[in-house]
This record gives structure tokens, sequence and C-alpha cells, in this order.
């Protein structure tokens, strides 16, 4: 195996394979890059056997081949890339040699290859990937530190685009993306997401689907083609159709920017993370108590009414303001008539529940 890559691309690459390979794996192949020489790009492939990673780059290959090199090699590729090119050989035996702009290393070979897992099939649907990653970031909140299917995020559900749902029971998130798909669903690993996140300025973005097949997400970034598979979540996922044809109409408009610092504010008073609220003629007045600093309170303006079938509450408020960040845009409605907190964006697009710790007095 022999070729020349472009060094910044190259690097790149195995990064984005690296930090999705452990470096502390029970089997030696798992903590290995896969390089594969074709024709005219290289893949560099790594595998954990719950996510692997690859990402093809274009290279000038004066030998076919392949080669497993130390996955913790990513880190020093950063480092040596420079500008330029660099050059990889291996004669099948021994060491394989990478010179880059800014350094050069002799890397003893991983003896055996990732384990592949099986792709996805068909040709999958158009996502924006911008839009995928502001959405997962936007739910994975509510993501069940657990295992099970909370554990991760459903992806689906709907016929006029992609909808977005995470719960761990005591708060829900869910975004609808839109754009066109079919009925397909299915759970989406925490790690799977995490790599997707990291991908948001792919171009020609698709992903696959499937609740009993192989869930996979493949783009185009600046360094080549960059190609996500993981397998879904196992379990059924909790029914919150029900919940969700419950959401309110009413409430009240506040500035997104305002009601994160009132929260902010009100922490150090915060005794075991509660604080109150009541929603009062022209404002929501939020209060915090601790028996060993003492009392705060904080009244922030409603942007806009109606007032209707409101009621006082007490919620933790660092769910509150994973809520709050979740919304996004300049103003949320809030609504709370004795059950859960609603809360819903600017657009409509985004709704997030939060169970309240108690009514307040």
């Amino acid at each position: 195996m022999r070729f020349e890559v472009n060094s910044q691309a190259f690097s790149e690459a195995a990064r984005r394979v690296a930090q999705h390979v452990s470096g502390h794996q029970p089997l030696a192949a798992l903590g290995g890059m896969h390089l594969v020489a074709g024709t005219d790009s290289v893949v560099v492939r790594g595998s954990d056997l719950d996510v692997e990673v690859a990402v093809e780059t274009p290279a000038s290959v004066d030998e076919p081949g392949e080669a497993v090199i130390p996955a913790k090699v990513g880190r020093w590729l950063q480092m040596v890339a420079g500008e330029g090119k660099i050059k990889v050989a291996y004669d099948g035996e021994g060491m394989v040699a990478l010179k880059a702009p800014e350094g050069e290393a002799a890397l003893r070979t991983v003896p055996t290859k990732p384990p592949a897992m099986e792709k996805a099939e068909g040709s999958g649907y158009p996502v924006e990937a911008a839009r995928l990653a502001a959405g997962l970031r936007r739910v994975r909140h509510a993501v069940s530190g657990g295992g099970g299917p909370m554990g991760g995020v459903l992806a689906g559900g709907a016929k006029d685009g992609l909808t977005l749902t995470a719960t761990d029971s005591y708060r829900l998130a869910r975004v609808h993306l839109g754009g066109k798909r079919g009925e397909a669903d299915a759970v989406m690993p925490r790690r799977f997401c995490d790599v997707v996140e990291g991908a948001r300025d792919v171009t020609d973005a698709r992903i696959w689907l499937d609740r009993d097949g192989p869930l996979e997400f493949r783009g185009t970034d600046w360094f080549g083609t960059i190609g996500v598979v993981t397998r879904p979540v196992s379990g059924q996922y909790p029914n919150l159709e029900n919940v969700l044809a419950g959401i309110p109409d009413g409430g009240v408009w506040l500035g997104t920017q305002e009601l994160k610092e009132a929260l902010g504010r009100l922490a150090p008073f915060a005794a075991e993370a509660w604080v109150g609220a009541e929603f009062e003629p022209e404002e929501l007045r939020l209060v915090a108590d601790s028996h060993q600093i003492g009392r705060s309170a904080v009244r922030i303006p409603y942007v806009e009414g109606p007032i209707r079938g409101l009621g006082g509450f007490a919620v933790d408020h660092r769910l509150l303001l994973d809520a709050v960040d979740g919304c996004g845009g300049e103003k949320l409605r809030l609504f709370h008539d004795g059950g859960p907190i609603w809360l819903a964006d600017e657009t409509g697009e985004g709704w997030f529940l939060v169970m309240p710790l108690r009514k307040a007095s």
C-alpha cells in the first residue's frame, strides 16, 4: 500500500474516526483505524461494536492495499499535518511509514481489522445536516441516563417530516424538523447522535432509519465523505402520542434570554434545586428559598398574554433551564394548569415538557 493525500484532509478524517474509537479496548482490533487505499481514494474506518465511523477522502494511490494502525495516532496527525501532503507506505510486513509536513513516524500495525457493521439498504432520505444536528442538541438533554429505549433519541413518527423525541419520564423534548420521509422510525443511540452532531457542516446528507435494521448517516464535508453506522436501541419506546395530543393552547410568552438569566440568578438560592413560580397579571414571579443563604425573587414581564388556565408550580430549575435552552429563539411560550409544565418555541416546531415537583404555596 502506497498513497499520498492532503495532510489536512487525512488528519481530519483520522480525528473523526479516532475520537469514536476507544484506546482502551479488550480487543486490539477495536482500538485500530483501518486504512484502505483504492484507486483514487483512501478510506479511514474504525468501530467499537456499537458505532462504526468511516471517512473516504481523495488520494493519489500508487499501490492499493490496506493496513490497521493504532487509533491513538489520530492526535499525532493533528499536530504534524501542517500544509501539504502526507505520504503513507506499507509493504505488507513490519511498520507503516507516515511522512507528514511537520513530522514522520513508523507505526506498528494492529493485527486484526475492526469489525465491519451491517450497512443500511436502499437510498435513505435527504436531511439538512445542520438542522438535524441542531435538533439533536435541542432534545438530548431529556435522554435518560440509563439503558433501554429511553437511553436514545426517537427519530421518526410523522409523514410530514423527521421528528426527534427524547424523554426520561421526568421531562420530554420533541422537535419537528420537517422534510419528506416515510413511516420508518427508530431509536438512535447517544453515541450515534454524537457523531451526527459533529457532522453538522456536511452537504448531501442522507439518513437511513429502520427499527429492525442498521441506522446510517452519510454526507460530504471538506475532507471527504463521512458515514456512520449503528444498531437501533432495542425495546419499545414509550407511547407519547396521548401526552402530545394534549399540548395546550394559551399560556404566556416570555423572553428566552430573560428567563435563562432569571434562573441563573436564582440558582444559588435554589435549595434542593427547586424554584417556585407564580403567574401574576403582568409578569412571572420566580422565587427560590435557601435556609443557609436566604430568599430571592425575580420578576419577568410577559412579552404577551393571554393568561388562561395558569397556576403556580415548583420545579427543578436545572430541568427547566434545559428546556429553555432547547427552545432557543427570542421568546417562548410557557403554560401550566396544574399538570405538566409546557414550553414551546416561537416557531411551533419544538415542544418541551417538565414535570413539576409540587404545587407552589
